[in-house]
C-alpha cells in the first residue's frame, strides 16, 4: 500500500459525516469530521507553540503515555497532523527512561539506512515479555497495509463497531484505531484491565482481547447474552486449552491470530469460528503475506506491513511451528528449547501435554542446577492444587521432561492484562531457592520476590503462620518470609535445637537463598536473630521486636534456665495446656491480648500443639542459656537495627531504651498494645517495618 503524503491521506480518511467516537459516561458522541477538527486545531497550537520555543532545529519525537482517554486518541492524530514521530510508551513510564529511549531512537532515525525515504509514523516498544524492550518502528504504509488486511479478513465496514479494548501504547491497541478510521468504523475508548457490558453503547462487532480478558468474560455467565454476536479477536498470548473449550462450549464466535510488533500486529488469523479445535491454531496467512518455514520449522514471515528494520520485509522468526490440515500450529520457540541431564526440552510440547491433561495454563521455565544443566521449573494456572498438578504431570510426561519444581503463577506476573513471561524468568530461580530452603526450615513466603526481602522469626511458643497479617500488609513493597524455629509449628527437628546447630542452619540458609535480607525477630525470635547477627550473620538490617539482649547476670541466668525446664512440667494432656496457656498470657506483660478479637482462635490453635517440643526448645533457647550480648553489640556500633516495643509494655520498653542509649539502635514505641506489637496492632506495626527499611 503506498502512502505518498500522510496528511493529506488522514485528512481524507477523516472527511466522513457519520460517528467516529461513541460516547462514553463524560463525552459526547463524534463525527469523523468533528474528531478532525478538534486534532486539525490541537496540531495547528502544536506548531505555534514549537515556533516560539524553537526556532533553529526541529525535533520531529515526541513521547506518549496514552492511557486510553479521548485525549490521548486526539493527540495522537494531531502529533501526526503536525509531522510528528511519535514513541509510545505506559503510563507508568520513568522520565528517565523515556529520555533514554528518546537519545536512542533519534540516533536510529539519523544513520539507519533501511528508515530513508520512510514516513515514520510511530515506535513501539515490544513488550518485553522475553526481554528488554526494544523500539520498532512502523511507517504509515505498514499501519495501514496490516489494517487492510484485517479489515478484509473479517469484513469490516463503516456499520461496525470496533471498541479499543487494549492499550493504545501497544500496537494492539493503535491498530484498533487505524482499522477503524480505514474503513469509516465506530469506536469507543475503554480501561483495557475493566470491561463490562455497561461501558459499551451497543454490542462491538469485533473485540480485541488477550486471553485473560476473554476469560473474565467467560467466566461471567450473567454478561454471555451482550456478547452473543461480537467476534472475539483473540492475541498476545497464547490461549489455554480450558478457555478455547469454554468458548465451543458457549457457542462464542472468536478468531485466534499470530503477529507482533514488528508486523503491526495480526499477520495470521483463523476464520471466525466456535471450534477449540480450529482456535488451537494460528490460522493462515492473510492477504499478501507468506509465511514459510526453515529447516528448523521456524516460521519466516514477509510482508509489506513489517518495519522497515527488516529488509525485505522478511522476518526470520524464533517461533517454530507445523502444518496440519491447511492450519498452522505453533509448537515453541527455537530460544527456549534447553538441555537438561543432556535430554532436550521443548516448553511448549510439555505445556500443550499438562494442558491437554487438565491443567488450565502452563508455562516451563529453565533454571540453572549443577547436577543437570538446566532444569525445568512449572508455572501454573487454574483450581488444582501443586499436588494435582505434580500428579498430572507424573502421570503424563516421561521422568526426564517432569518438571522439578510448581509454582502457582503469581499475580505480579501480570502487566495490565498481559503476563510477562520475562518476570517469570527473572523470579524463577528465587523461588527455586526458597523451595531448597524448605530442607532446612518450614516456611511461607509472601510478595514480589524482585523486591527486598525480609526473613521473620516468631517467638517462644509461635509458628510461622504468626505472621500472616504482617506479610499481607507488606506484600507490595517487600517479599517476606516466615520460618517455623526449631521445635515450633511444622520444625520437629530436634537435631536443631541448639545455637550453634542454629546458626549453621542459618549460615546455609543465606547462602541458599543468596539474597540480601533484612531479619526481623519477636521476643524469643527477637533474641536468637540478634544471636545470629552477634555470631556473623550478615544481614541488611536487624528488627528486634519486644525483645532484649539477654541477662546479665549470671546467676539470674541460671535460675531463669532451671524455672524454664520446668514450665510444662504438670502438663499431661491437650485440656492442661489450654489451661496453662490461658494462665500464661494473663501474664502483665501481655497487657489486654485476650480482649483481642482474635485471642480465643490464638489460644485454641496453640492448645493443639505438642508442648513438649516447646519444652525440649527451651532447653536450647531459654534466655537463660543465651548469651548476654551487650558485649557484643559495643562491638558492633555500626549495626542498622531497630527495636520495637509497645508502649504497655513496661519492661520491654525499658529494655528497648537501654538498646537506643547504649548502643545506638533506632527505637519506635507502639501506641495501646503490649508485647505481642504485630498481634495487637498490625497496621501500626507494619507502618513502623516501612518507615525504617524506607529511610
Amino acid at each position: 500500500m503506498n502512502i505518498i503524503g500522510p496528511i493529506k491521506f488522514l485528512e481524507e480518511l477523516f472527511s466522513k459525516e457519520n460517528d467516529f467516537l461513541l460516547s462514553s459516561f463524560e463525552d459526547e458522541t463524534l463525527t469523523y469530521k468533528e474528531f478532525f477538527q478538534l486534532a486539525k486545531d490541537k496540531a495547528q497550537n502544536i506548531n505555534e507553540s514549537f515556533e516560539e520555543t524553537c526556532k533553529e532545529t526541529k525535533n520531529s519525537l515526541v513521547s506518549l503515555t496514552p492511557n486510553n482517554t479521548r485525549e490521548d486518541l486526539i493527540n495522537i492524530l494531531a502529533y501526526w497532523l503536525a509531522g510528528r514521530v511519535l514513541i509510545f510508551h505506559a503510563p507508568e513510564t520513568s522520565a528517565e527512561f523515556i529520555k533514554e529511549y528518546e537519545a536512542l531512537i533519534s540516533k536510529d532515525l539519523k544513520t539507519n539506512e533501511l528508515l530513508k525515504d520512510k514516513t515514520i509514523a510511530c515506535y513501539i516498544l515490544t513488550s518485553g515479555s522475553t526481554a528488554r524492550p526494544k523500539p520498532i518502528p512502523l511507517s504509515f504504509e505498514n499501519l495501514f497495509s496490516a489494517s487492510k488486511k484485517f479489515c478484509k479478513h473479517f469484513n469490516v465496514n463503516d456499520q461496525c463497531y470496533l471498541p479499543i479494548t487494549l492499550p493504545l501504547y501497544h500496537v494492539g491497541g493503535l491498530m484498533i484505531f487505524i482499522r477503524s478510521i480505514t474503513e469509516g468504523a465506530k469506536l469507543s475508548l475503554h480501561n483495557p484491565g475493566k470491561i463490562s457490558p455497561e461501558d459499551f453503547p451497543q454490542c462491538p462487532s469485533f473485540m480485541s482481547v488477550v486471553p485473560l480478558q476473554l476469560e473474565r468474560i467467560l467466566d461471567n455467565k450473567e454478561q454471555h447474552e451482550f456478547y452473543r454476536e461480537c467476534t472475539f479477536i483473540i492475541g498476545g498470548a497464547k490461549t489455554s486449552h480450558e478457555t478455547l473449550s469454554k468458548i465451543e462450549q458457549y457457542k462464542f464466535k472468536a478468531s485466534s491470530t499470530y503477529g507482533m510488533s514488528e508486523t503491526c500486529a495480526m499477520v495470521m488469523a483463523t476464520k471466525v469460528t466456535s471450534k477449540a479445535s480450529v482456535l488451537r491454531s494460528i490460522g493462515m496467512p492473510l492477504e499478501n503475506v507468506d509465511i514459510s518455514l526453515d529447516s528448523r520449522s521456524a516460521l519466516i514471515i514477509k510482508s509489506d506491513s513489517t518495519s522497515p528494520i527488516f529488509r525485505d520485509g522478511v522476518i526470520v522468526t524464533n517461533d517454530m511451528a507445523y502444518t496440519q490440515e491447511d492450519l498452522f500450529y505453533i509448537k515453541g520457540r527455537i530460544d527456549d528449547v534447553f538441555i537438561s541431564g543432556g535430554e532436550n526440552i521443548n516448553p511448549l510440547e510439555v505445556e500443550s501435554t499438562l494442558i491437554e491433561s487438565g491443567i488450565s495454563d502452563a508455562f516451563v521455565i529453565p533454571v540453572e542446577d549443577e547436577k543437570l544443566g538446566m532444569m525445568s521449573t512449572l508455572f501454573y494456572t487454574g483450581k488444582q492444587d501443586q499436588a494435582e498438578i505434580k500428579q498430572l504431570a507424573s502421570s503424563n510426561l516421561p521422568p526426564f521432561k517432569r518438571p522439578r519444581y510448581y509454582f502457582k503463577v503469581p499475580d505480579y506476573a501480570f502487566t495490565g492484562i498481559k503476563l510477562k513471561k520475562s518476570i517469570l524468568k527473572e523470579v524463577a530461580p528465587l523461588l527455586v531457592s526458597i523451595e531448597r530452603a524448605r530442607e532446612l526450615f518450614p516456611l511461607t513466603f509472601s510478595g514480589d520476590p524482585r523486591r527486598p526481602w525480609i526473613i521473620l522469626l516468631h517467638g517462644f511458643m509461635g509458628e510461622k503462620e504468626d505472621w500472616n497479617k504482617i506479610q499481607e500488609l507488606l506484600r507490595v513493597k517487600f517479599f517476606t518470609i516466615a520460618l517455623d524455629l526449631p521445635g515450633h509449628g511444622e520444625n520437629r527437628n530436634l537435631t536443631s535445637l541448639s545455637l550453634e546447630k542454629l546458626q549453621m542452619d542459618f549460615a546455609e540458609l543465606a547462602q541458599l537463598l543468596a539474597k540480601p535480607f533484612h531479619l526481623l525477630g519477636y521476643s524469643q525470635g527477637g533474641r536468637l536473630a540478634l544471636g545470629l547477627v552477634m555470631r556473623g550473620l550478615e544481614v541488611e538490617s536487624l528488627i528486634l521486636e519486644s525483645a532484649s539482649a539477654g541477662i546479665v547476670d549470671e546467676d539470674e541466668r541460671e535460675k531463669r534456665y532451671q524455672s524454664d525446664l520446668k514450665l510444662f512440667s504438670r502438663i499431661s494432656n491437650q485440656s492442661d495446656l489450654r489451661e496453662f496457656l490461658i494462665y500464661w498470657y494473663e501474664n502483665p506483660l501481655f497487657g489486654k491480648i485476650k480482649e483481642h478479637q482474635d485471642f480465643e482462635h490464638f489460644i485454641n490453635k496453640r492448645s493443639q500443639y505438642d508442648w513438649k517440643l516447646w519444652s525440649e526448645a527451651l532447653k536450647s533457647f531459654s534466655v537463660g542459656i543465651q548469651p548476654d550480648y551487650r558485649p557484643f553489640l559495643q562491638r558492633r556500633k555500626d549495626l542498622n537495627a531497630l527495636t520495637i516495643c509497645g508502649e504497655r509494655d513496661h519492661k520491654y520498653l525499658a529494655a528497648s531504651m537501654e538498646l537506643k542509649t547504649r548502643y545506638g539502635l533506632n527505637f519506635e514505641k507502639i501506641s495501646d498494645c503490649s508485647h505481642n506489637t504485630h498481634f495487637e496492632r498490625p497496621e501500626e506495626f507494619a507502618n513502623t517495618i516501612c518507615k525504617f527499611l524506607e529511610s
